[in-house]
């Protein structure tokens, strides 16, 4: 049963079919593949054979490798290795294995470093996706899993140079893929223009308290928000950020109210630490000056 039939419909739920909503007995995890070209799930009508490689990468699925994603992985090494500003590191395969043995389900930080029209908020917008959905379907739900408050929203953040910018492009973009998702059709609450609101399977056992107790509200219980943020250094304080995405991140520069990369970056990271191995940053952009936090977070990598 879809977690929105109960919270709308205002009736009580068979606590059989909580129980599986909440622990997960019937929710699937798909590989990135699947998840982003089944019918069941994103529904995407294409994916490049080289954005496939670089799903599996992100998403350490070794394991899915074909002869392909090896000779590509070797020519982007092999390019870095006499270039050294194009392609990947030479070592990545031992990363993601790395990564593997500690119990990662995917890299923590991931700079994508991608000329115009290279579909850099594309691929942000599957992994950001995707990741929300690990979370959403957490055994216990996502607030328990993690030793957060039951009543505290869980968000996904897009930051820009400005506010419009991240709405005008990387948060479309995710906004898109989910609301165009057949997956998530049951789990969206609020899709309003500057915010994306979505039901963990937990929300609904708050509806049937709230019930209980007489209690009638209007306000949006779902957990999940996806919004996009101006560069500020207020902009990450406060929520629980599980997932950060960035629009073009080595142009975001200080200009009158909005700050630079770097310190946006360090005042939004933190956040991510209350959810250990599972948080996830993405970093595309174009690349621009040899300064500044995109520049150093690729030096670092």
């Amino acid at each position: 049963m879809p977690p929105t039939t109960a919270l709308r419909r205002g009736g009580r739920v068979d606590p059989l079919e909580v129980h599986e909503l909440v622990h997960g007995t019937g929710a699937v995890i798909p590989d990135p593949i699947e998840f982003v070209l089944s019918d069941q799930y994103l529904d995407r009508e294409y994916l490049y054979p080289r954005q496939a490689t670089m799903l599996k990468v992100i998403f350490l699925r070794e394991d899915m490798f074909t002869q392909y994603d090896y000779d590509v992985i070797g020519e982007w090494s092999d390019t870095f290795r006499r270039t050294g500003d194009e392609g990947c590191q030479p070592d990545l395969l031992d990363r993601m294995r790395i990564c593997r043995e500690e119990g990662r389900p995917w890299f923590r930080e991931v700079v994508n470093v991608t000329g115009r029209r290279g579909g850099k908020g594309y691929l942000g917008a599957i992994c950001g996706a995707y990741v929300t959905w690990h979370y959403l379907h957490r055994p216990g739900g996502p607030q328990r899993y993690y030793g957060i408050d039951r009543d505290k929203r869980l968000s996904l953040l897009v930051f820009a140079g400005k506010k419009e910018q991240a709405t005008a492009n990387q948060w479309r973009d995710i906004n898109n893929v989910i609301l165009g998702a057949p997956c998530y059709t049951s789990y969206i609450s609020r899709a309003q223009g500057q915010s994306l609101t979505l039901f963990a399977p937990t929300d609904v056992l708050r509806a049937e308290r709230l019930a209980a107790r007489g209690v009638e509200t209007e306000s949006d219980l779902a957990t999940f928000e996806i919004l996009p943020k101006e560069s500020t250094l207020m902009a990450a304080r406060g929520p629980a950020a599980f997932c950060q995405l960035y629009d073009e991140m080595a142009h975001v520069v200080a200009v009158g109210t909005t700050r630079s990369a770097e310190e946006v970056y360090q005042s939004a990271t933190p956040s991510l630490d209350q959810f250990g191995y599972d948080g996830f940053i993405y970093e595309g952009s174009s690349p621009w000056q040899m300064t500044g936090q995109f520049y150093e977070n690729w030096l670092h990598s």
